[in-house]
């Protein structure tokens, strides 16, 4: 098993065959699918994950996370290089070279292709956000929010109130005190 799964990494590293669509055929970089599902799950899980609360910042997705993704990837990959798992950890001093190599990639694609990167980024931006209504998921929750309010202010006075008389209490046992000693 572990001389199968080494070759299979070196097959899928060989020519950076993991960032293709059809990584036997190298046709479709940075279209992969696993692309796709690491954004979704990472970024647009539920409506209050960054992908949807910030959503300006997603639309379309940027050639930065495309590149900080496949990333991810290569070091999964590494993870399996001898043939069994070992486990390495994602630090800039291995990872950053081939981060600055896929966004350099992927920049190069958009120079010959201005359309290149916007079609990837809206791509990936509809088909991970489509689940959510947008509008309806960045809008603040106002019905609860007044609720919130209102029960907040309440709570508020009570606590004044409370710590009003304590101090007014306090105040009045000095006092007694006080007279008591003269």
């Amino acid at each position: 098993m572990g001389q199968k799964n080494r070759r299979r990494y070196l097959t899928l590293v060989e020519n950076d065959a993991y960032i293709y669509e059809k990584s036997d055929t190298l046709d479709g970089p940075y279209y992969h699918p696993l692309c796709y599902k690491i954004i979704k799950a990472s970024f647009f899980s539920r409506a209050s994950d960054d992908g949807i609360v910030f959503s300006e910042f997603f639309n379309p997705i940027r050639p930065q996370t495309i590149a900080l993704v496949y990333t991810a990837i290569r070091m999964c990959l590494d993870e399996w290089k001898s043939g069994s798992y070992k486990p390495l950890n994602f630090t800039s001093d291995l990872y950053e070279p081939i981060y600055k190599s896929h966004l350099a990639n992927l920049k190069a694609m958009g120079e010959d292709d201005s359309l290149f990167l916007k079609g990837l980024g809206d791509e990936l931006w509809e088909d991970c956000s489509e689940p959510f209504d947008l509008a309806k998921a960045t809008q603040p929750m106002v019905t609860i929010y007044k609720a919130q309010k209102a029960s907040g202010i309440k709570y508020g006075q009570e606590r004044r109130n409370a710590r009003a008389a304590q101090k007014a209490a306090a105040a009045a046992a000095t006092s007694v005190d006080m007279a008591l000693d003269e």
